[in-house]
């Protein structure tokens, strides 16, 4: 029976207990941007989640749920028409995914949110500290990175509590406008990949005991040919269904299934949005290591199988190619720094346990020469894009 997007949207309010209004509507929301001394934007306040057609209660949800729709295969849009995404002002699920016979939704948490935002701002002063590191001694990188991560432990625990207000006199998160802007595209990403994940997760019916055979066949297809498929048939049937959603998702986001094709441009936007997306994750629900016994995989091993397989699809392609500027960056460079950030976030005196130890013949360099790290990590993404062409890419 086909989904109805009516139906849709009365199981998601149904499901979160949320107002029938729009997200910015809602009191909490109104309180807390009130207690920052702003007013929500009557653009905003106005959204109505209701009408005939709107598939979100929050107008950039609702646009982002658009874009995943145009990227999906012609095949799956009409299925994927009829999700309602919206916003929840809660701390319980991050991104949940529900359905019934009638219908079928997402819901992405305020909670989830801010903690991207949070890491997405912190993206770009770790990759500053990278050039930096460069210029000291090691034990003075050492040093400085890890004063770098106890501060964002801090301020990223006050921001879970109190959102922006936790960024107000930090020297760290005190950054400019084009910082600012770059954090807020960063945060975007994250949530379409979020979304498109969930979004994944209805598309190859996960959720119900008839799995889409059509979805199942482009993905298998894929994961057939990686160099990790042994290592991939040794995993919890539940810990699989994650990591193809995230594979699905990332590939819709690149273009894969859309009439003109897959474009760098879009792998390098949704790319980090993943990183964050799952960095995230685990920062919430501590979940960097993998425990066969819980439903999903750890970030660490989630992160490395995603950038893997994408760097064996794509990963010599340019990853800018419109810019003579960044010529140099490859889709597999910027997968290293993305798992050197992952590394980074899970914390020094964890380090040992990324996959980069178990998995490759490289000597153990610490994550706190952060340099050293991404050059690791770029071999092995490189050896990867080396060794495996992907025909629906010649």
């Amino acid at each position: 029976m086909s989904w109805n997007l009516k139906k849709s949207r009365g199981l998601f309010f149904s499901r979160t207990k949320e107002p029938l209004v729009s997200y910015w509507a809602n009191e909490n929301i109104a309180d807390l941007v009130k207690s920052r001394g702003r007013a929500v934007p009557r653009s905003l306040l106005d959204w109505d989640p209701l009408a005939e057609g709107v598939r979100s209660n929050c107008p950039i949800l609702d646009q982002q749920m658009s874009e995943v729709i145009r990227l999906c295969d012609p095949r799956w849009r009409a299925r994927a028409q009829n999700i309602y995404a919206g916003r929840t002002f809660a701390t319980e699920d991050l991104a949940l995914a529900d359905q019934n016979v009638r219908g079928g939704m997402v819901a992405l948490s305020s909670h989830f949110t801010s903690i991207m935002f949070a890491y997405s701002a912190m993206y770009g002063i770790f990759m500053r500290s990278i050039d930096d590191a460069r210029q000291r001694s090691p034990e003075e990188a050492e040093e400085i990175q890890r004063g770098l991560h106890a501060e964002f432990e801090r301020i990223v625990e006050g921001y879970r509590l109190g959102g922006l207000l936790a960024l107000e006199g930090s020297p760290l998160m005190a950054f400019d406008q084009e910082h600012w802007d770059a954090a807020d595209a960063l945060c975007r990403s994250a949530e379409q990949w979020a979304l498109a994940h969930e979004v994944s997760h209805h598309l190859a019916r996960d959720m119900s005991s008839r799995r889409d055979k059509g979805v199942d066949a482009i993905v298998a297809e894929i994961l057939s040919r990686t160099s990790l498929r042994s290592k991939l048939a040794d995993i919890p049937p539940s810990h699989k269904c994650e990591i193809e959603a995230d594979i699905l998702a990332t590939l819709i986001l690149a273009g894969r299934f859309t009439e003109s094709g897959y474009h760098p441009a879009l792998l390098q936007l949704s790319l980090p949005g993943a990183a964050i997306g799952l960095i995230t994750v685990a920062h919430l629900r501590n979940e960097w290591r993998t425990d066969r016994t819980d439903s999903h995989p750890g970030c660490a091993d989630r992160l490395f199988i995603l950038l893997t397989v994408l760097c064996e699809l794509y990963g010599n392609d340019n990853a800018m190619p419109h810019s003579d500027r960044f010529a140099h960056i490859t889709i597999n460079r910027s997968a290293a720094t993305l798992m050197t950030f992952a590394q980074w976030a899970y914390g020094l005196e964890n380090a040992a346990e990324f996959p980069i130890r178990r998995l490759t013949a490289f000597p153990p360099y610490d994550v706190t020469a952060p340099a050293a790290t991404v050059i690791v990590w770029a071999t092995v993404f490189g050896l990867a894009a080396d060794s495996f062409t992907d025909p629906a890419s010649s």
